[in-house]
């Protein structure tokens, strides 16, 4: 019998967004709405599980209002028979007194009438769950979680495989593995070792820590999601989560990645050996569509998503034009219009905010004269 659950990590829920006012909140309210989604999903296709894989949120940053809808969403998967793991990671910590010890999801779930479990697992010590309906084991899940935001020790070594019975077993854990791509971009909280990982017997890893999606490890059975939803212009493209099958062989092909983010970061470098620098907002938007066909192409040919951020770097403004965004409310205006002129030749598309990175748009002659003339705004400058 194949037993399928969703995997999710980092979903960094209230992440301090950049960007302008507007849209940091447009895009804090959408990383509510990306788990929405996804917990529509798992319940839709009546999955037997959803593992979240630590930083479901930033300690210290949770809203009220956030907590009770991330409280609610798991509540929502439990009452439809979804069991849920949550292990914490290094930005949602599970010491005493942190705000992943107080959500109190498990004991929620005990006191609803025939809802699945939900299991919460604070600390570096494995814990072993059974995941399965009407007394029938599915699934062995073994996870820990971290107790403190900076853990060193490799936690994944005290993991041991249940017993196999002919009942398919995964492991949970937020960690680092060096041999994962983008891994570098992220400090080395519980290292593992790729090789202990593919030797513990475990038919499948669900990680999470890095946000780049995709295998840890060449011939190991361990894959990071990546994170819910893009935090950043550094974090482009689709996101969202991966949906697992496994059986009494093991892992059933690969994992399937599944979108559930409505608002992408995309980027695009205009190349600067154009005849003349860029003298308007017109000439930038025009320059950044004629390479639109690069971004689709990144995403193996699916459209952009309605609502996204772009990033444009790389071309050089024409001296007018660099002088005249010497202040943050005129680059702001620059980077309106810039949006205002691309979303005509585009269609129907809702560019939330272009942000044009003046360390590489700004010719050098212009950028020191700038850099002085807003040194006491130093947010005109942001990345």
């Amino acid at each position: 019998m194949t037993v399928r659950v969703l995997h999710l990590a980092d979903l960094h829920l209230d992440s301090a967004y950049g960007g302008r006012p507007g849209t940091r909140v447009r895009l804090r309210a959408h990383s509510v709405e990306a788990l929405t989604n996804a917990v529509r999903f798992a319940i839709d296709e009546r999955l037997d599980a959803v593992v979240i894989a630590g930083d479901a949120f930033d300690e210290g940053r949770l809203g009220f209002d956030t907590r009770a809808a991330f409280r609610g969403e798991m509540l929502r998967l439990a009452r439809a028979g979804v069991t849920v793991v949550y292990v914490t990671g290094n930005h949602d910590p599970g010491a005493a007194g942190s705000t992943a010890a107080g959500l109190g999801l498990g004991e929620a779930a005990a006191g609803i009438r025939h809802a699945a479990p939900i299991h919460e697992i604070h600390g570096p010590e494995p814990a072993t769950f059974a995941v399965g309906r009407d007394g029938d084991t599915r699934l062995w899940v073994v996870a820990a979680g971290h107790g403190h935001a900076q853990v060193t020790d490799d936690l994944a070594r005290e993991f041991r495989r249940p017993p196999k019975d002919g009942v398919p077993a995964m492991a949970v854990l937020h960690t680092q593995v060096s041999s994962a791509r983008g891994a570098d971009g992220h400090r080395p909280y519980a290292p593992s070792d790729p090789a202990m990982l593919r030797g513990a017997g475990f038919d499948y890893w669900a990680l999470g820590h890095v946000h780049v999606r995709g295998r840890a490890a060449l011939d190991t059975p361990a894959w990071y999601p990546g994170n819910l939803m893009g935090r950043s212009p550094k974090e482009t493209g689709p996101k969202g989560g991966l949906l697992v099958e496994l059986d009494s062989d093991g892992l059933v092909g690969e994992p399937r990645f599944i979108a559930f983010a409505r608002i992408e970061f995309a980027s695009l470098e205009l190349s600067a050996e154009g005849p003349e620098p860029l003298r308007s907002a017109e000439e930038i938007a025009r320059r950044a569509h004629g390479l639109w066909p690069i971004l689709v192409a990144e995403r193996g040919g699916a459209a952009l998503p309605h609502q996204f951020i772009l990033r444009l770097t790389g071309a050089a403004l024409h001296r007018s034009v660099a002088h005249e965004i010497r202040t943050p409310a005129q680059r702001a205006s620059l980077e309106d219009a810039v949006a205002a002129e691309l979303a005509l030749l585009l269609g129907d598309v809702d560019l939330l905010e272009v942000q044009l990175r003046l360390e590489a748009f700004v010719p050098a002659a212009e950028r020191e004269q700038i850099l002085v003339e807003i040194e006491r705004s130093p947010s005109a400058l942001r990345e």
